[in-house]
């Protein structure tokens, strides 16, 4: 809640459902402060409580805040909240509605940042009391045990990671014209070179866990703290037969390989929005504490949640279609155990994709 922007913030209880806040905020650009004096009541319905806030124009817990201040402007606000409890108490959906009129001449760019600053408070308490961390580990843990599985590769699965093999193979034959490149991150390095004339790029880098833990990152695509990225709408392994191509029908989920769906938002270098798909084959092997992990597209058929969340994203979109572009990159990993507590990892990759 320490904001800078926010100079004055108390709440006082008027009784165990009731009390009244006063909030000042600086607007910024020569603009005079706003003050908020709100009274807020919340009721609990079992699995259900809600909050309704609304201004006020007096107050008897703060006398002060009803005088005439010249140095602030006085605004006001409506809101409603609803917070529902869900799987025993353990999540809990929160939905919030509101309007503010700030009062006097505001100019638009400053309602646009006001109107991320309204949600600030709740996207600390998303923060505090999320557990995505401690709810991905756990299903790394599961997924790290499911790494010791004893069957066979099938010959499907056999003949991807051969792919991987000659991949990474072609790739370190073609190390002689290699070209180093710049990467956002430096803890990961990079470096590009050339064969059947398209470009790959081999990214690598050092982690503090066991072979089986980065493993089992690489394939947990449909963790929480992925989905908390704003970008990422969608984000799944898939289970349903029905969605899967043939050649993946009797592989997926039951051995090395599983299939993964993934839909973001992304912005280009040029301003234009669109839609990023990937469906992508993950199928991995281990030999002598060494694992090999190729990735390469593959076709899913999109989940009811999936096609509402495309028809969400195109919503009054009448003249101009956000176009779709999909993903048809491979991939192949490698990650070697360098000492107890760490491990290399690299990837050889060509990016690849088609718009729609």
């Amino acid at each position: 809640m320490d904001r800078k922007d926010v100079t004055t913030r108390q709440v006082k209880n008027s009784n165990s459902h009731n009390c009244e806040q006063i909030l000042v905020q600086e607007l910024g650009l020569g603009l005079r402060p706003r003050q908020f004096l709100t009274r807020c009541v919340w009721k609990n319905r079992q699995t259900r409580l809600m909050i309704a806030n609304e201004s006020i124009k007096s107050s008897g817990l703060f006398e002060a805040a009803a005088k005439n201040n010249n140095s602030n402007v006085i605004a006001f606000t409506s809101a409603l909240g609803s917070y529902t409890a869900s799987d025993n108490n353990t999540k809990t959906k929160f939905k919030y509605v509101c309007q503010v009129d700030l009062g006097g001449f505001i100019p638009r760019q400053v309602i646009d940042l006001g109107a991320v600053d309204i949600l600030s408070d709740y996207i600390a308490m998303r923060e505090l009391f999320s557990k995505d961390y401690e709810i991905d580990s756990e299903r790394r843990s599961l997924l790290v045990g499911k790494l010791n599985s004893t069957h066979e590769h099938s010959k499907v699965e056999s003949d991807e990671i051969e792919r991987g093999k000659l991949l990474i193979k072609r790739f370190r034959n073609s190390e002689h014209s290699k070209v180093t490149a710049k990467t956002d991150n430096e803890l990961v390095s990079a470096v590009a070179v050339e064969f059947g004339g398209k470009a790959w790029c081999r990214l690598s880098t050092t982690v503090r866990c066991g072979g089986k833990e980065a493993l089992a990152f690489l394939l947990s695509v449909d963790s929480r703290s992925l989905m908390s990225e704003h970008d990422l709408k969608l984000s799944e392994v898939v289970t349903d037969k029905g969605r899967l191509d043939e050649n993946d029908k009797e592989e997926n989920d039951k051995g090395y390989t599983q299939v993964a769906s993934m839909l973001e938002s992304k912005v280009l270098g040029d301003g234009t929005k669109v839609q990023n798909s990937m469906n992508r084959r993950m199928t991995w092997k281990e030999v002598d504490g060494i694992f090999s992990l190729y990735t390469s597209p593959t076709t899913v058929l999109e989940a009811r949640s999936l096609r509402k969340i495309r028809k969400t994203m195109m919503f009054g979109l009448r003249s101009k279609e956000i176009p779709t572009v999909y993903d048809e990159s491979v991939a192949a990993t490698k990650i070697t155990q360098v000492s107890e507590t760490e491990c290399k990892v690299s990837e050889r990759a060509l990016w690849k994709t088609r718009i729609c």
